[in-house]
């Protein structure tokens, strides 16, 4: 019988995506929902017209009000959180758990598994599986370093890094990059432990068109934080590059001066500066890209691995990581009760086969000796 999934939030860029991607590469039944019901019936039909003879569906459910969150979860066996509303993280997962619903979000900030630690005993107790942080960024980072060690035997290096040049829908959009700032950390692994990072530890990288060669600056992911133990790697890092030299030079700088005067002071000027600074300085031509470049032995001999996966709609690239990581769920690969990081959850190898079969550029190239896209 196939499992009915609820989309929070599903007429936004990415739950547009993530809905017509479920569709084409699952059986399940579609729920829309959100705070304007209108919206929601607007992409449901428009799914409705694209896959008939599919269950898809429109509801009212408002994340910051607890009773439409319940009576909308009520039929729901997995909710996809896809707002930009990351203050009501534990209102909606409460109300999934109440409504002994699984739960996944796709939400950047990093505090988003201990916001929900406090119901971790419950998750379990009720058998649910509840997934935080899944998508690109976080998500595919741990996805591509643990994917790399099936080709060592000694595994000693792993650096990612991510660029893109894409836009916002609406200032809205940029809530959790904005608020991440406050609470900005930079660490790489160095010989093999953690330590703090900064301007000294760019690497430069050569991406695709139509990105080409960008610095990129370290940052600190949770759920790199196990892998460093688990291969035992000497040199480790996630990597990221700027947006234009606007957003670059002058709003992240503002934006950072506001924080340290008081943390959230200014967040409304500060989602239109990065909003306004990405949409109106970028280059025209759009494009997302990751990339892995991987080092260690194999017999005994050196080899490097380098995979890239790129797209030219970072909404799309978010939802196809998104669905990789629920068809696992949906066909049981994904079945221990508790609170997981999807990037620690899921089977690297699915993930990467999943996503290939959707259709998403992704390629990898082993060779001899080290050769990297970073230089």
């Amino acid at each position: 019988m196939a499992k009915t999934i609820q989309i929070l939030g599903g007429y936004g860029g990415v739950g547009r995506s993530l809905a017509k991607i479920l569709l084409q590469h699952t059986d399940v039944n579609l729920l829309i929902s959100g705070r304007n019901l209108h919206q929601a019936e607007a992409i449901a039909g428009r799914l409705g017209a694209q896959f008939p003879g599919r269950t898809i569906s429109a509801l009212y459910a408002d994340a910051s009000d607890a009773s439409s969150l319940r009576a909308a979860f009520a039929q729901t066996d997995l909710v996809v959180m896809a707002t930009s509303t990351p203050q009501y993280i534990p209102q909606v997962a409460e109300a999934a758990l109440a409504c002994g619903a699984d739960y996944l979000d796709m939400l950047v900030r990093q505090d988003s598994l201990e916001a929900l630690q406090y119901l971790e005993e419950s998750i379990r107790t009720n058998g649910r599986i509840f997934i935080v942080q899944a998508g690109i960024h976080p998500g595919l980072p741990a996805v591509f370093i643990r994917y790399g060690a099936r080709f060592f035997d000694q595994y000693h290096t792993a650096n990612v890094a991510l660029a893109m040049n894409d836009r916002f829908e609406k200032p809205s959009s940029t809530i959790e990059l904005v608020a991440d700032m406050a609470d900005f950390k930079s660490k790489i692994v160095k010989n093999g432990v953690w330590a703090d990072a900064g301007y000294r530890d760019m690497l430069a990288f050569e991406f695709g068109t139509p990105l080409g060669r960008r610095t990129c600056y370290p940052l600190l992911l949770r759920e790199l934080l196990p892998l460093q133990e688990t291969y035992q790697l000497r040199q480790m890092g996630m990597y990221v590059a700027g947006f234009n030299w606007v957003v670059d030079y002058f709003v992240f700088p503002f934006i950072l001066l506001l924080q340290k005067i008081k943390k959230d002071f200014g967040l409304r000027l500060s989602q239109w500066l990065m909003y306004l600074g990405v949409n109106y300085f970028s280059p025209p031509e759009k494009g997302i890209e990751m990339r892995l470049h991987a080092e260690g032995t194999s017999d005994g001999q050196p080899l490097a691995c380098d995979m890239v996966a790129r797209s030219d709609d970072g909404y799309a690239f978010t939802a196809y990581a998104v669905a990789a990581c629920i068809r696992q769920y949906l066909d049981g690969a994904i079945h221990e009760p508790g609170l997981h990081l999807m990037g620690l959850i899921v089977s690297p190898e699915r993930v990467i086969a999943d996503m290939k079969l959707m259709g998403v550029d992704l390629q990898e190239k082993i060779s001899t000796g080290t050769h990297s896209f970073a230089a």
